[in-house]
């Protein structure tokens, strides 16, 4: 069984390379999934972007990945802290992303809640400021 700490050790990885290359690379996220994986966001798809619908194959994690990186610049991915028990993280991160079209600029502090399964991914779920989301996307 995986530890707590290689749970978080494998989660943190993820948010460094993603940092890393801006949210334009998202391979690694792809290589640690649980063949039963379940993708979802506090934003769900009324209204929102694609995206944001929740995924449960490889192809639509793919789409919720770059969907984001194609409408936002990450201006700032910083995690903040994270708590472990047993196959469950919880990451508290402060970001900021620029809207592509708008200029706009977005900041939140985001939880992510991840359960993990033999050190891959077998759910995670986001919550984040999507009203600050939405005025950003508008003109």
């Amino acid at each position: 069984m995986i530890s707590a700490e290689e749970n978080i050790q494998i989660i943190v990885t993820g948010y460094e390379r993603w940092r890393d290359s801006r949210g334009a690379d998202c391979e690694y996220w792809i290589s640690i999934l649980d063949e039963s994986f379940r993708i979802a966001s506090i934003a769900g798809s009324d209204g929102k972007p694609g995206y944001f619908r929740p995924s449960v194959t490889v192809d639509d994690l793919r789409f919720y990945l770059e969907g984001i990186h194609r409408e936002w610049r990450m201006e700032l991915f910083d995690v903040l802290e994270t708590i472990a028990q047993d196959d469950r993280v919880v990451v508290r991160i402060n970001a900021a992303f620029t809207h592509r079209r708008t200029g706009k600029l977005f900041t939140t502090d985001k939880l992510d809640y991840w359960r993990m399964r033999n050190g891959k991914i077998a759910e995670f779920f986001e919550c984040f400021d999507t009203a600050a989301m939405e005025n950003a996307r508008r003109l």
